[in-house]
C-alpha cells in the first residue's frame, strides 16, 4: 500500500514475523540474537559472584560444547555447571500450510519450551556428567516465556546474591522476611533483564533481512529451500 502527500510517499506492508522466526532463508541474525541473550545471562551469573568461561567452554565426551561454563556452583553434586542457551518460536511459520500463525501447542504453550529442553538434555547432560560437570539448558521463547529450569536458575542466583548482600553488611542470619524481600528484588531484577534481552533477541532474529509479505505463495524450488517449519535451537 502506498500513500502520497505531495512530494512524500509512504509505503508499507505487514511483516510476517512467524515466517521470519522459522525460515533460515529470510530470517535476521540468529547468532547475534543468541549472543545477546547469552551475554545477559553471563552478566547475571557474574553479578552473583561466580566466575564464568565463555570462550573456551569444555567439550563433552560427545564432542558437544555448551555456551557457558560456570565455576564452583556445586549443582547436582558437581563443582562446575555448563549451560546452553536456546530460543524457540511458539507459532507455525509459512512453511506449515494451513496452520501458519497458529500456536504449535495451543493446549500447552510451554510444550515447545519443554521439548527443546529435553533435546538439549538428551544431547548434552549424560556426556557432561561423565566428565564431572552438571548441565542445564536455558530455553526461552520469542515472546519472552522461560522454561522452568531457566526460572529456577534465576532464583538460585537471586538467593546467592541475597545471602552475599547480608554477609557484606555483617548480617549473617537475616530474618525470613528480610531474606524473602531481598531475594525477591534480585529475582525480579533477573527476570526483567532476561525479558528485555528476549525482546532484543527476538528483534534481531527478524531484522537485517528482506521481510516477506504475509501469506506469500511458496512455489517450486523456493518451497524446498525453506525446508521444514522448524523450532530453531542455537548452539546445536
Amino acid at each position: 500500500m502506498c500513500i502520497s502527500f505531495g512530494y512524500l510517499s509512504i509505503s508499507w506492508f505487514i511483516i510476517d514475523a512467524d515466517h521470519l522466526h522459522t525460515c533460515q532463508q529470510h530470517s535476521g541474525n540468529w547468532y547475534a540474537a543468541h549472543e545477546r541473550l547469552l551475554t545477559v545471562v553471563d552478566e547475571i551469573v557474574r553479578a552473583a559472584g561466580f566466575s564464568t568461561k565463555r570462550r573456551y567452554v569444555a567439550t563433552s565426551r560427545g564432542k558437544r560444547r555448551g555456551d557457558l561454563e560456570i565455576r564452583d556452583t556445586n549443582v547436582a553434586d558437581k563443582a562446575h555447571l555448563i549451560i546452553d542457551v536456546a530460543m524457540v518460536h511458539e507459532f507455525h511459520g509459512a512453511c506449515d500450510i494451513g496452520r501458519h500463525g497458529a500456536l504449535r501447542h495451543a493446549q500447552n504453550p510451554d510444550r515447545v519450551l519443554i521439548d527443546a529442553a529435553k533435546r538439549k538434555v538428551s544431547n548434552y547432560r549424560l556426556d557432561y556428567l561423565q566428565d564431572g560437570k552438571a548441565f542445564l539448558p536455558l530455553i526461552a521463547s520469542t515472546s519472552g516465556r522461560l522454561h522452568g529450569e531457566f526460572v529456577r536458575f534465576l532464583y538460585f542466583l537471586a538467593h546467592k546474591r541475597a545471602m552475599d548482600f547480608f554477609a557484606a553488611i555483617g548480617q549473617a542470619h537475616p530474618s525470613h522476611n528480610e531474606l524473602c524481600q531481598q531475594r525477591g528484588a534480585f529475582f525480579y531484577q533477573h527476570r526483567s533483564r532476561v525479558g528485555v534481552a528476549c525482546a532484543q533477541a527476538s528483534a534481531l532474529r527478524i531484522g537485517a533481512a528482506a521481510p516477506p509479505r504475509r501469506q506469500a505463495l511458496l512455489q517450486g524450488a523456493n518451497a524446498h529451500a525453506l525446508q521444514e517449519d522448524l523450532d530453531v535451537n542455537w548452539g546445536g
